[in-house]
């Protein structure tokens, strides 16, 4: 049943998730993008944006918004308890352990290598996310100057300097969505202007051969092209 799966993968995701609610999202992407094929990569950075925008730790939002995709809301509960479960009874063992043993080193030596392989993780998934971002595609195209979005990079780069700035995730996500907009709104606008154009000289041509069809062929023969200019009729693009 997709209930208990989706509560099955995500607890094993949560009992591996080391590293903070980014490192989960290499996980997360690994089950529902590449095992099981539940979502794109597009469908999953879409819901790993919204899971930035909204409140609450960004692990159990995208396990949340992840399973209500896949599933509806059976499929958000049980994502969501499959994600958290395991943390509360790991959280508990291990402060029960602190506490009464104190700081082990062996257990800081698990974590510490542990976080290596997390920052493999998510180094990984950041390249995933940047070839959508600006290519449009899982992997790097062979013709990679012809798929190159100069929008997508133009707001990758704005983003990436607005972080390191140290301005707010929420502000840099509505400014980068209010740009993408704009700039998808301008692009709509030439192509409309494009197609008008198009449509233009399409009538253009049928007003002519409906003309040529009218006159005689004596006339058409001999009716010169600076007469069909003043017509209005562009015979050079026939």
């Amino acid at each position: 049943m997709i209930y208990w799966l989706l509560f099955f993968e995500f607890s094993k995701i949560s009992l591996v998730c080391v590293g903070g609610g980014y490192a989960s999202m290499p996980l997360i992407q690994a089950a529902v993008v590449d095992t099981y094929h539940w979502l794109s990569l597009s469908e999953f950075i879409d819901i790993f944006t919204i899971s930035q925008m909204t409140p609450g730790p960004i692990g159990i939002n995208a396990a949340t918004f992840a399973g209500m995709k896949i599933a509806g809301l059976g499929g958000a509960i049980s994502a969501t308890m499959g994600f958290v479960t395991p943390s509360i009874f790991l959280c508990i063992a291990l402060a029960k352990i602190i506490f009464k043993y104190g700081d082990l080193g062996a257990i800081r030596g698990i974590l510490n290598g542990l976080r290596p392989a997390v920052m493999a993780l998510i180094a990984a998934a950041c390249v995933s996310f940047v070839l959508l971002a600006v290519w449009n595609a899982e992997k790097m195209p062979k013709n990679f100057l012809a798929t190159f979005d100069i929008v997508g990079a133009i707001i990758l780069i704005g983003a990436l300097i607005a972080v390191r700035k140290k301005i707010g995730v929420i502000k840099v996500l509505l400014a980068s969505g209010v740009a993408g907009l704009i700039f998808g709104l301008i692009g709509r606008r030439d192509n409309f202007n494009d197609d008008s154009l198009h449509d233009n000289l399409r009538f253009r041509r049928r007003h002519l051969y409906r003309l040529k069809k009218a006159l005689p062929k004596s006339e058409v023969l001999f009716l010169s092209r600076k007469k069909l200019q003043s017509q209005s009729l562009n015979v050079d693009k026939l």
